[in-house]
């Protein structure tokens, strides 16, 4: 009995790695596709799986690492400027405004001609 439950869970473990490996394959689609919360959840199965079967520090795991952590970083970039949300919303709003001000102005209140007949 104790073989039946080995091999069963040989069989198991095997599924396991087959789902990892398209979890990994659809993750990557996902980064091409630009849509890394999908990437990450994905990624991040691949990884659980993986880890779970050879161990944090086994070779079969360095390419989903890579990979998970290449869709953080490109997540976190997407997500963050230099001075977070707030500030880059309050430039944009500020961008907005001059423009629609630069936008209004024609030129019409500037004396800027350089003859001196202003007196007229």
């Amino acid at each position: 009995m104790a073989s039946g439950s080995k091999a069963a869970g040989k069989i198991d473990q095997d599924a396991l790695l087959v789902e990892a490996t398209g979890c990994f394959d659809k993750g990557c689609a996902a980064i091409r596709a630009g849509d890394m919360d999908a990437a990450i959840v994905l990624l991040m199965r691949c990884l659980e799986v993986r880890v779970e079967a050879y161990g944090d520090e086994a070779i079969e795991t360095a390419s989903a690492y890579y990979k998970y952590g290449c869709a953080l970083f490109y997540k976190a970039q997407d997500e963050n400027t230099v001075f977070g949300k707030q500030a880059q919303a309050a430039a944009d709003k500020k961008d907005g405004a001059n423009a629609t001000e630069a936008d209004d102005d024609d030129g019409d209140d500037c004396d800027d001609d350089d003859d001196d007949d202003d007196d007229d």
